[in-house]
């Protein structure tokens, strides 16, 4: 039942909710609507966004019908051009066109192109959904226009709006006129009148408290200080963070050079429900396998030897392990691990006593204990 009492939402509200993605909009709606969230509201075909740097589109939807196929329609209906851009015209915006194409799956024309998107947004559209074509994408991205549609072609055909105003079905989805539609890369949502009041205040309510439940993986500056976000203090690891993330998680790493091998014990189980790594914003994240060795003693001129336990490196030890295969026809002798100065890596050698003559070189040593390095920095 739609309530015909309502407000209508404010400029503002509408441009809130242009600022979240269309999932977090779902999101939201799931709270508070009747109707089956796992099944209404949204595309059930696939579709696809042509313009998804121009960010989600909020607005009401009109509607019209063509058949680029049929040539009769323009002799049947001269003004019908005319008639569908008054239509067009008398709705408050901001207004997203949907288009229905009865030549689908087939494709003839387009609706849409250079001139016809150019004046949709002096109209004031801010886009279109079509389960046709497009055509002229550089013109219509150049003008802002967005377009969610099924493909591209190169012609007009005899495109001509057969009728207007009225229910569409477009990738598996029926819209009517007027209703809500919130569309952007992933697909997009219609929202029925009932929902449209609580829509913004419930999809901020979810998006914030996924904010504050996302896993933060951080670096104290301190290794005692009391560094908290959302209520839970941040792993010291990205490794520990990826051991507990779940599918639909975000994982915050925040400023640092994180000295780890990362291996997440699990993946995401689909499109929507990834685990999602990502830098902390404006801050600067580095990943590097290697350890920094301070405790280097000085041999001879420029070489130099460190002595490390096994246990040091855990359960892969590089400098214990050759590289191998049957490519390998020089150097059957090289280990995994290596030596870096400076971001620059040394060549291995196969004798302490090349180390010794040559600058930026390395040797290793592996017993049941200890791993020994020799490295000539020059």
């Amino acid at each position: 039942m739609e309530n015909k009492n309502q407000e209508p939402l404010s400029a503002g509200e509408l441009d809130k909710l242009r600022g979240c993605n269309t999932p977090t909009i779902y999101n939201g709606w799931e709270q508070i609507t009747k109707l089956d969230a796992g099944k209404d509201g949204f595309n059930r075909e696939e579709c696809r966004d042509f313009m998804p740097e121009l960010g989600p589109m909020v607005g009401f939807a009109v509607t019209v019908v063509v058949e680029p196929s049929n040539k009769e329609h323009p002799r049947r209906n001269p003004k019908a051009w005319r008639e569908y851009r008054r239509y067009v015209a008398s709705i408050p915006g901001p207004k997203i066109v949907v288009v229905q194409d009865l030549d689908k799956p087939r494709t003839f024309g387009s609706f849409w192109g250079e001139v016809n998107s150019n004046i949709h947004k002096a109209l004031g559209c801010v886009g279109t959904i079509t389960d046709g074509a497009i055509r002229d994408l550089d013109e219509m991205r150049n003008v802002g226009y967005k377009a969610i549609a099924r493909r591209l072609c190169v012609g007009h055909a005899y495109n001509h709006p057969v009728r207007w105003n009225c229910q569409v079905d477009v990738f598996g989805r029926s819209v009517k006129p007027g209703q809500l539609i919130h569309a952007d890369k992933h697909g997009f949502l219609v929202i029925p009148e009932e929902d449209q009041v609580s829509l913004l205040k419930a999809a901020l309510f979810m998006d914030s408290n996924e904010r504050q439940t996302m896993i933060a993986a951080a670096r104290p500056a301190h290794p005692f200080t009391d560094f908290r976000m959302g209520g839970a203090r941040p792993y010291l690891t990205i490794n520990k963070a990826a051991s507990v993330a779940q599918p639909s998680d975000t994982v915050t790493v925040h400023a640092g050079t994180y000295r780890e091998w990362v291996k997440p014990v699990r993946g995401g189980t689909g499109e929507s429900k990834r685990i999602t790594y990502r830098a902390a914003p404006g801050e600067k994240v580095v990943i590097k396998g290697s350890e920094r060795i301070t405790s280097w003693t000085r041999q001879a001129d420029g070489v130099w030897k460190v002595e490390l336990p096994n246990s040091f490196f855990g359960g892969y030890n590089p400098y214990a392990l050759k590289v191998s295969g049957g490519w390998l026809n020089y150097g059957k002798w090289h280990h995994r691990g290596d030596v870096y100065l400076n971001d620059e890596a040394f060549y291995e050698k196969e004798t302490a006593q090349e180390v010794a003559d040559a600058r930026h070189t390395w040797h290793c040593q592996v017993d049941d204990k200890f791993t020994t390095i020799r490295a000539n920095f020059g």
